[in-house]
């Protein structure tokens, strides 16, 4: 009955599974009160003995540190448990590095993860609840046991769900680069009309007169001089290059705006965090590579040897400019 305990949320669960069990096997039911004690003792037992195993996986030192969270905060910068467990903050740089605050503190602890090893993941799912939901007060006064072994699965089972935030708003963080940078383009786009409404005015007497010229087999230079004058078209024709956006009309030339938020809080990110990709994205590993010394370092300039397969071929135009790298495109390509 025991090693069936792990697979049953409460001993609720447990209780009805052994019902069944019984009317399987066609045993003759004993007294409810009975089967209840049973599954209620069994299920303490396993729930004891994963708390035992939580526990005893802390050295002395550790077990200080996890009890100083119980103790109220007296200063601003005091992190105690209520401290992480208050609710997630905006999208945004003070919330990517409110999550990375967390994940530092509990990285700090240096738990050892093979200390869940044999415990069900629902039963230190339940036990990380009780440490998030009971008051400071009500976990000191556990027993040391009881008290170490709840905290330890809160914090366990609380860092993958801390990386899990954290990747989840930076993705929204990303997808809100790309909203800006289309806002500032059809911004720019609507800003400029009557500019290039004019241009395109101009376009269509440029483009009569060549073709009246050419009909009338005349000579194309004085066509234009005396349609538009030369020094006036080439005036055009630079205020038309300023107007102009990408023949593709991506936001990218746009996305660069974005990049000193993105500074508040990538670089910290790219040092946190453990990457892994597959053979065909090694190159990008190697950049995220690249990146870690230099913003240790704070190096401005990208180095020529950086990798460069991973850059999306409408990206290139923007990272690479003659034989410099650009370094915020590079960053936020990498990003």
């Amino acid at each position: 009955m025991k090693s069936q305990a792990p697979r049953w949320a409460t001993p609720v669960g447990l209780f009805t599974a052994l019902l069944d069990h019984l009317r399987r096997r066609r045993i003759i039911l004993p007294a409810v009160s009975l089967i209840e004690h049973l599954a209620w003792r069994a299920y303490r037992e396993v729930e004891g003995e994963a708390l035992k195993q939580l526990a005893g996986s802390l050295r002395p030192l550790q077990r200080s540190e996890l009890d100083d969270l119980l103790m109220p905060a007296i200063e601003a910068e005091d992190h105690n448990l209520l401290w992480l467990r208050r609710p997630i903050g905006a999208p945004g740089a003070r919330g990517m590095n409110d999550l990375m605050d967390r994940m530092d503190l509990i990285r700090g602890f240096e738990l050892n993860p093979a200390a869940t090893e044999g415990v069900s993941p629902m039963l230190l799912r339940q036990l990380a609840a009780r440490g998030a939901r009971h008051t400071l007060q009500h976990l000191r006064d556990y027993k040391a046991e009881k008290r170490l072994g709840v905290i330890a699965a809160f914090l366990l089972n609380g860092l993958p769900q801390i990386t899990d935030e954290l990747m989840d708003m930076y993705t929204r963080l990303v997808g809100r680069w790309f909203n800006k940078a289309d806002k500032r383009r059809w911004e720019t786009f609507q800003n400029h009309g009557r500019s290039i409404n004019q241009k395109l005015h101009d376009f269509i007497v440029l483009g009569r007169t060549l073709i009246e010229a050419r009909g009338k087999k005349l000579d194309l230079g004085r066509a234009v001089e005396a349609a538009v004058g030369w020094e006036a078209l080439a005036a055009s024709v630079d205020e038309t290059e300023k107007l102009a956006a990408p023949l593709d009309f991506s936001n990218l030339d746009q996305l660069t705006s974005q990049y000193s938020q993105a500074r508040q809080y990538t670089p910290r990110l790219l040092s946190m965090l453990e990457f892994k990709a597959s053979p065909r994205r090694q190159s990008l590993l190697r950049a995220i590579e690249t990146l870690r010394p230099m913003n240790r370092a704070g190096q401005k300039e990208v180095p020529k040897d950086a990798p460069r397969e991973f850059v999306p071929r409408r990206w290139r135009p923007y990272v690479f400019q003659e034989d410099k790298i650009d370094r915020a495109y590079y960053e936020l390509c990498v990003s």
